[in-house]
């Protein structure tokens, strides 16, 4: 993608270059943040920012926001914040906060988190998908309360936003541009946990059973162990115990035929209580008892998901706009299944932590699926 006249604008850099490293972003808006509290006291920013009205030269530092796209452009209506869509006058400070988390996204995940107009203020940024690229946990912390649908959950200013990603930048160890990975230290905790253990057991014995009675337990293990077996009738060696088949055919005359004991019949097979109904491998999203409501709006997502899932498989055979087609195909089954499952899991908040890791899959697909898309959808 050429640059534009005004400069080359971070979405290009993303789009030609892939996703940025960890630093690098939390520097960039670090430094967005000084230049959009200049620009909101200005008057600007009217509509809030996206990736195209960032220019880039060189270092994170140097970039600076330009607005080029137009206020009615279908990126910057896709990201704009709930209270700045509600409204059609300027957009409150919070908004511009939420528009440097979306940016701060679309640069760690190499997509904008939002694509329709108004989607932004429909669902909340899908940013625990940045743990594939093993984005640390507080650069996630800080994305998160950033992109939060809630005003009162995200850093209030733009300058309190500027501090929390230089207090990450500081508390985090860095190698490269990449969060390190601090190996497990070996622990204590187990030796002297199994060393306290066995202490304990130790002084209960003691305390249980007496120093005088331990004398006795010792003499009755030497006893056992000093006695000999009693010897058999022609000799110093034991007697072996019969089995009781040696001892039935023994008790016959001199010969006469051996006639083996009648065997039991065999026993009938054991009564087996009726089963219980057996749910198949995805239906433990369902209640033990569930409703005919419930049970069709599970099902209805479940289909969504898979009929999304054949198209993703066949579009592979596909090429040019005839792919391009299966995928936004598969993406529009993508979030009515993923709707469907978020009306479901409000309905049954117990099964709401199983609901969003079937939710995690179905937003890396969305990712998987706009990575293939152009950079212009």
């Amino acid at each position: 993608m050429p640059p534009p006249a005004h400069g080359y604008t971070l979405e290009a850099l993303v789009a030609d270059s892939g996703r940025l490293p960890e630093r690098s972003v939390l520097r960039l808006v670090a430094a967005l943040s000084v230049d959009a509290e200049a620009k909101y006291r200005a008057g600007g920013l009217a509509r809030g920012l996206v990736a195209a009205d960032v220019v880039v030269d060189g270092e994170p530092e140097a970039a600076s926001i330009l607005e080029s796209a137009a206020p009615d452009d279908p990126r910057r209506l896709a990201s704009l914040a709930p209270e700045a869509a509600e409204g059609g006058g300027r957009a409150p400070e919070s908004a511009i906060v939420f528009s440097l988390g979306l940016i701060a996204f679309h640069a760690l995940s190499g997509a904008p988190a939002f694509r329709a107009p108004g989607e932004a203020a429909k669902r909340a940024a899908p940013v625990f998908e940045l743990r594939a690229f093993r984005v640390s946990d507080l650069t996630l912390d800080l994305v998160r309360r950033a992109t939060s649908r809630d005003p009162r959950q995200r850093p209030r200013k733009l300058r309190k936003l500027r501090k929390a990603a230089e207090r990450v930048i500081a508390r985090t160890r860095w190698d490269g541009d990449r969060a390190a990975r601090r190996a497990p230290r070996p622990s204590i905790a187990l030796p002297g946990l199994a060393l306290a253990a066995a202490a304990s057991v130790a002084a209960l014995f003691w305390f249980r059973v007496g120093p005088f009675q331990i004398e006795r337990v010792v003499e009755g293990f030497a006893r056992i162990l000093s006695d000999p077996a009693p010897a058999g009738p022609g000799g110093d060696e034991p007697t072996p115990r019969a089995s009781a088949g040696a001892e039935g055919r023994s008790s016959n005359t001199a010969g006469s035929p051996e006639v083996p004991a009648p065997e039991k019949p065999p026993a009938g097979p054991p009564a087996v209580s009726p089963p219980e109904a057996v749910r198949g491998g995805d239906d433990f999203l369902l209640p033990r008892a569930p409703s005919p409501e419930d049970e069709k709006l599970y099902r209805e997502a479940m289909d969504k998901l898979a009929a999304a899932r054949r198209t993703i498989e066949t579009s592979a055979f596909d090429s040019g706009e005839g792919k391009f087609a299966s995928l936004r195909e598969a993406m529009s089954l993508l979030e009515s299944a993923r709707s469907l499952l978020g009306s479901y899991g409000e309905a049954h908040p117990e099964k709401r932590p199983t609901v969003e890791r079937r939710m995690v899959e179905i937003n890396q697909e969305l990712m998987f699926c706009r990575k293939l898309l152009p950079s212009r959808e």
